[in-house]
């Protein structure tokens, strides 16, 4: 019983270890619309090798086609109990941005300009196309419907054992890459962290079982 207790701990320190806040991101291609050259709108990435659209808040920095990359995934919500933001309100204010992109392509490059111009601490000019949804984006009655149930996520860029890029991709440089913001589906599959608890959770019932068997015999 004391042997079955021992790798029950072990497995549950493992399980705990081996849920990484780190996801490996891929850049596949941009929209395919585009604003003096630069791509704008959600993007099109992988996480883990699952295809999803992803919105670039780093202007300073670029990715490539086949790029890979690690980043920590952290959450992006307000919460209008405690009037907090998880990690900050800029991004939660670009998260809501990210809601406005809609159908219409033409809004797009002021809508990314503005995301770019939030995250950056900027103000834009009076009158210019990023101004609107800028604005917009600063009243605590649009930016406070993005809470946790809208499963925003902040891809940034980090090293893993010293490595940050992992394929440089076609053209590239191996410098850092851009962050981005994501949505997951509602009905996602569980986090990382989750997963694995489920897996320790399963596997313990599991010698519970077998150690009432052995002790029945």
């Amino acid at each position: 019983m004391k042997k079955l207790f021992a790798l029950a701990l072990f497995l549950g320190l493992a399980v705990t270890a081996g849920a990484s806040p780190t996801v490996v991101v891929g850049f596949v291609s941009g929209s395919g619309v585009t604003s003096g050259g630069v791509s704008v709108g959600p993007y099109n990435l992988t996480i883990s090798g699952a295809a999803i659209d992803g919105t670039c808040i780093s202007s300073n920095y670029a990715v490539f086609p086949q790029e890979t990359w690690n980043a920590t995934e952290t959450a992006v919500f307000y919460d209008p109990s405690s009037k907090s933001t998880t990690p900050n309100l800029q991004d939660v204010e670009a998260a809501w941005l990210v809601t406005q992109f809609g159908t219409d392509t033409s809004k797009w490059a002021g809508i990314q300009q503005a995301i770019w111009d939030i995250v950056g601490g900027i103000t834009p000019t009076s009158g210019s196309a990023a101004f609107t949804p800028w604005f917009n984006a600063q009243s605590s009655s649009n930016y406070d419907t993005i809470t946790a149930a809208f499963n925003f996520y902040l891809l940034t860029p980090t090293a893993v054992n010293g490595v940050t890029v992992i394929n440089k991709g076609t053209g590239g440089n191996g410098s850092t890459p851009q962050s981005f913001l994501v949505e997951f589906p509602k009905q996602a599959v569980p986090e990382p962290g989750a997963f694995y608890m489920l897996l320790g959770g399963i596997g313990l019932i599991g010698m519970g079982r077998i150690a009432r068997r052995k002790r029945g015999k």
